[in-house]
């Protein structure tokens, strides 16, 4: 799963016991790492990262984090990048490189590209970037938001977390109801970004990056969107072609792991086809993990997922 967190003093000023509110947020946080943690300050001394590792690609020490690069730039990230290793292949072929994991190619990528980089991924991600070139702090977050970023800003201090719960170990963030929040959620039985529960903290949107630099916020925009085709023109069975090749294709990408990989199954639609499709594609049995429910025969698809 991973945890990342980081504090950016953009005014300047020196921020109060920093080392110390890091390794507090990593340690509420470390739930989400068991296998690794990392701690990095900025020379500057304007920011600092922590990082939990659940280690999935690269179980060595050089996939570990905060990751440097030779320029300087230096990168917290949770998730996985599915298509690195075309993205090494394509860009890095004959370059030398420190590990075999996604974290390396995505610090290069950025060198490459900027925040152009979020093009060519193919992925689940939350992650944030230090240029010391630019003094700019650079976050992104993957398109459908399967992994989180929550940020708050107090007093010339931006700081960010993979969860609420990190952000209010920091001592000047106090666990304030938002009743505006409040208001939506009883209303609409949900909470879109950036609102949360809590006063001063906002969550980051999927599909959107951010910059910030020396005056706070510079930039706060998608850099993607749903794009519908129009397949009309193709017969059923050439749409459920194409269909059953991306399918498999995400199915495959998913399985890229240096640990073994199991899957939910409730029997439903969904999982089934995953784990058929996972089953295909393996040597070996798939672990798979189900929930059922005594006494509530609706609910209960224990028998659906004993026939898969």
């Amino acid at each position: 799963m991973c945890g990342i967190n980081g504090l950016f003093s953009f005014s300047g000023v020196g921020i109060d016991r920093a080392a110390d509110n890091i390794a507090a947020m990593n340690e509420r946080l470390s739930h989400r790492g068991p296998d690794d943690r990392g701690y990095w300050k900025d020379p500057s001394g304007k920011v600092f990262f922590g990082h939990l590792r659940l280690s999935i690609i690269d179980l060595s020490p050089s996939g570990h984090q905060p990751m440097i690069s030779r320029n300087g730039t230096t990168i917290v990230f949770n998730g996985e990048i599915y298509n690195y290793k075309e993205i090494r292949e394509r860009f890095f072929k004959n370059e030398q490189l420190n590990s075999s994991g996604d974290t390396e190619i995505l610090l290069r990528l950025y060198e490459k590209f900027g925040e152009d980089c979020l093009q060519y991924l193919n992925g689940m991600f939350a992650f944030a970037i230090w240029d010391p070139a630019k003094e700019e702090l650079f976050l992104a977050r993957d398109r459908a938001g399967k992994k989180p970023i929550y940020y708050s800003i107090r007093n010339g201090v931006f700081a960010f977390s993979s969860e609420i719960k990190g952000l209010l170990e920091l001592p000047y963030v106090k666990a304030e109801l938002d009743e505006d929040a409040l208001y939506h959620f009883l209303t609409y039985n949900l909470l879109p970004p950036p609102m949360t529960m809590f006063k001063g903290i906002s969550k980051f949107h999927p599909a959107y990056k951010m910059k910030v630099g020396k005056n706070g916020i510079q930039s706060y925009e998608p850099y993607w969107d749903v794009n519908y085709s129009d397949l009309s023109t193709q017969s059923e069975d050439q749409v459920a072609q194409k269909i059953r090749e991306a399918f498999t294709k995400a199915v495959d990408y998913r399985m890229v792991s240096d640990v073994p990989v199991g899957a939910f199954l409730s029997g439903g639609v969904d999982s089934s086809a995953v784990v058929a499709a996972m089953a295909k594609r393996s040597s070996h049995a798939v672990k798979t993990y189900s929930v059922g429910f005594e006494g509530q025969p609706d609910y209960d698809e224990l028998k659906y997922a004993a026939v898969v």
